[in-house]
Formats: structure tokens, C-alpha cells, sequence
């Protein structure tokens, strides 16, 4: 089972190194990262991966500009409506 919790901390950890460092920080931490990424995508029947990709595509459509901004936002309220409702949330 996937700890989303636990792979937030290492994501964190490496972020934070990375900041000190500035940029990229020391060789490999990059790679850490996109390993971290690979590792999460792999778990799809994770209510926080699902999230995740849900925020991921519709950013995407934003960004292409094939969703405006108001109608972003409104996504974004109802996912976050929609995760505090969730019983794996309390």
C-alpha cells in the first residue's frame, strides 16, 4: 500500500536540499526526485495520487489554454470540497 504521507516527507526532504543547494543541488537529487514521481505514479487507486492527476490534467488544460481561469478555480474548489468530505481526510 502506498504511504502518501511518508513519500510527502522524502519529496519534502530532497525540495528542501535542493533549496539550500540552489538549483538543482548535488548530483542525483534530480534523478531522487523523478524516481519519487515514477514511484507515485505507479499507485493510481490512491485517493491522494488521484487528486494529484485530477490537478495535474486540468492544470495542463489551463495552461493550454483550453479552460479559462474562473472555471480552473471552480475545479479546484470542488476537489478540495470533494477531499475534505472524504472519510480517509478525518
Amino acid at each position: 500500500m502506498f504511504n502518501f504521507d511518508k513519500w510527502s516527507e522524502k519529496v519534502f526532504r530532497l525540495m528542501e536540499q535542493m533549496q539550500r543547494a540552489g538549483g538543482d543541488g548535488p548530483p542525483g537529487l534530480q534523478e531522487e526526485l523523478n524516481a519519487l514521481w515514477l514511484e507515485m505514479m505507479e499507485h493510481t487507486d490512491d485517493e491522494a495520487v488521484q487528486f494529484l492527476n485530477q490537478v495535474l490534467a486540468m492544470t495542463r488544460k489551463l495552461v493550454d489554454g483550453a479552460m479559462d481561469s474562473g472555471q480552473f478555480e471552480q475545479f479546484m474548489q470542488n476537489m478540495r470540497n470533494k477531499a475534505f468530505d472524504s472519510p480517509s481526510f478525518h
